[in-house]
């Protein structure tokens, strides 16, 4: 495999942050050492090591972010857990980053 980065210094669109995101989540599964998969998914996609960083950390931020302001309307609403086909996870949304 080449060692070629794709794009280098490009930005990177929406949906190409989410391929990177899929891969990196795909290697997770087979694979718990984030360092080799972040690596693995860096060489894999062309993409830095850094940028595949940042990916992942924008994503986790998204969650945490969802996840607390739905917590936050469920205790404000004055509701309890709410049913189970409610419960939703919370959809991410993928900026441009510049790859480094």
């Amino acid at each position: 495999m080449s060692s070629e980065r794709i794009g280098s210094g490009k930005t990177l669109t929406g949906q190409s942050r989410e391929i990177v995101y899929n891969v990196f989540n795909y290697f997770m599964h087979h694979h718990n050492k984030k360092m080799m998969v972040e690596s693995l998914t860096s060489e894999v996609t062309g993409v830095s090591q850094r940028s595949v960083r940042q990916v992942v950390c924008e994503v986790h931020n998204q969650v945490i972010a969802a996840i607390k302001a739905s917590t936050l309307q469920q205790s404000t609403s004055g509701e309890g857990d709410p049913p189970a086909s409610k419960a939703l996870l919370p959809q991410v949304t993928f900026r441009k980053i510049y790859s480094t």
